[in-house]
């Protein structure tokens, strides 16, 4: 029985892996000019190969180790879901194949139902939404896709970012694995400290608990958010935790310390590959810190005070004070491991993690999730020499400012969005423009919430991607030349702009 479900394992792991997604990606977008339909069999083929080669890897039990680190339960959905939904004609074939997304959906909601059927006869009770996180993301994606045909973009758009927003910011409460993960949680929560949020504390739902890998998306959800929330954290927090990899242990064969760096490097090469084939779209429409900060803007339009539309010199400002503090926080994370037995570092007390400690997502995100009664302590003037003290009030300053003054101002700051922007050139997503349909009426000007102009003003190039851009498609929606600006995935257009939007 061990041995057939090793070899399932096998079978199955490949489908897991991002390099599985990001070969059929460059198959796919090599195919687009001879035509899909004619080359299936060469897509299949390249799928077969890859599947065999990755299963004599984890033949060999090291190599599987690293392989496993890579794997994510969120690559199975982007193959056989986001992938068909992308590239299918909206024809006959398309309706067929809503009846998938429309069977796992069924299949999620039984899935809850049956997982309470396995709790104990004497402890059924309410306990929320348990299902397996594979099931989880199968079923809201496939709720999204069965959506989209029904709504307009900015619907569609307002939908995945609510959906996102409630499982990133309440996942870890709402929506555990199973019982045994349910108690183990509410366990937890009887050893909060009121104000304070430790890491023993939280357990992201997809964490690195037992076989679990580490999961991180290219946007900023909280690994403090209450009961670790759904995924890991952000990418500032995977790169502090790279850091302070022991290397002196590594080389000497630390069982452990390697253990702990194929999930690092599993992490990366997932975020890399997620990036690469999403860009900075995660960060236009998935990102929860972005989303409370749009409330933020929501309020000021409803007090009709104007928002500021920031000059060249400001957002290079931004950048250049992102960047700054990023590096700082970094360096002090790579010290972090050096400290002595009390715990100093030169002298000062130095956090764990040094970025996340004044970023306002750790104010913010506990306290949306459990309200005000886990607002973090402030640090102590021990901290840094008493800098960490005035980081955070003037960080949650500033980021409350940012959205209140303009749209998306703190985000030519955030340190994820500058990492994912690198991909908006060269990567799966193009914002496409065909220059002969542009009037230069600079609508797409006044509903970017980044205000970029270059969408605009180019009137040679096809490809208007510029680094700044969040993909949130509000440009192609509002256009109102026809066809005039277009999205492509991977060389198949998914939306192009409509005069009657």
């Amino acid at each position: 029985m061990e041995q057939n479900l090793h070899i399932l394992k096998i079978s199955i792991d490949p489908f897991t892996s991002p390099f599985m997604a990001l070969l059929l990606a460059f198959v796919i977008n090599a195919l687009k000019d001879s035509g899909l339909r004619k080359n299936m069999s060469f897509i299949f083929l390249s799928a077969f190969m890859f599947w065999l080669v990755y299963s004599i890897m984890s033949l060999h039990a090291p190599t599987a180790k690293i392989l496993d680190g890579m794997n994510s339960p969120l690559i199975p959905v982007i193959i056989f879901l986001i992938f068909p939904a992308l590239f299918l004609k909206r024809d006959r074939k398309y309706v067929f194949f809503l009846i998938f997304p429309a069977l796992i959906l069924i299949s999620a909601v039984a899935s809850v139902f049956l997982t309470y059927m396995d709790i104990p006869a004497g402890e059924k009770k309410f306990y929320w939404f348990l299902i397996p996180s594979e099931m989880l993301l199968a079923g809201a994606v496939s709720f999204l896709i069965l959506m989209e045909p029904l709504v307009s973009l900015g619907r569609f758009r307002a939908l995945v970012r609510v959906t996102a927003f409630l499982i990133l910011m309440y996942g870890g409460f709402a929506l555990r694995q199973n019982y045994v993960d349910y108690t183990e949680m509410l366990s937890r929560r009887k050893n909060y400290t009121a104000g304070i949020l430790n890491l023993s504390e939280t357990s992201p739902v997809m964490s690195a608990k037992g076989d679990r890998n580490y999961t991180y998306i290219p946007s900023a959800p909280c690994r403090f958010s209450a009961d670790g929330g759904y995924v890991q954290g952000c990418n500032m927090e995977m790169t502090q935790r790279f850091l302070q990899l022991n290397f002196l242990k590594i080389s000497r064969g630390d069982v452990t310390e390697m253990q702990f760096m194929s999930k690092i490097i599993g992490a990366i090469t997932f975020f890399i590959a997620l990036t690469f084939l999403c860009a900075r779209w995660f960060c236009g429409w998935i990102c929860p810190l972005s989303f409370i900060g749009d409330i933020a803007d929501k309020v000021r339009r409803l007090l009709r005070m104007p928002h500021l539309k920031p000059s060249e010199p400001v957002k290079f400002a931004y950048v250049f004070s992102g960047l700054s503090l990023s590096g700082l926080t970094l360096a002090l994370a790579k010290c972090y491991p050096h400290i002595d037995e009390n715990g100093k570092f030169m002298g000062c007390k130095i956090p764990l993690y040094p970025f996340c400690k004044i970023c306002p997502g750790q104010q913010v995100c506990p306290v949306m999730s459990s309200g005000l009664s886990q607002y973090p302590a402030l640090p102590g003037w021990e901290w840094v020499w008493g800098a960490y003290r005035i980081g955070v009030v003037v960080m949650l300053i500033f980021f409350i400012a940012s959205f209140a003054a303009g749209r998306r101002l703190w985000c030519y700051f955030c340190p994820m969005g500058m990492i994912s922007g690198i991909f908006n050139r060269g990567g799966m997503l193009v914002l496409r423009k065909n220059p002969a349909k542009c009037n230069r009426c600079g609508t797409c000007n006044e509903v970017c919430p980044m205000h970029i102009d270059h969408v605009r003003h180019e009137m040679k190039n096809t490809d208007v991607s510029t680094y700044n851009c969040l993909l949130c498609l509000k440009c192609v929606q509002k256009c109102p030349q026809d066809s005039c600006l277009s999205v492509e995935f991977s060389g198949r257009k998914i939306t192009e702009s409509k005069f009657n939007g």
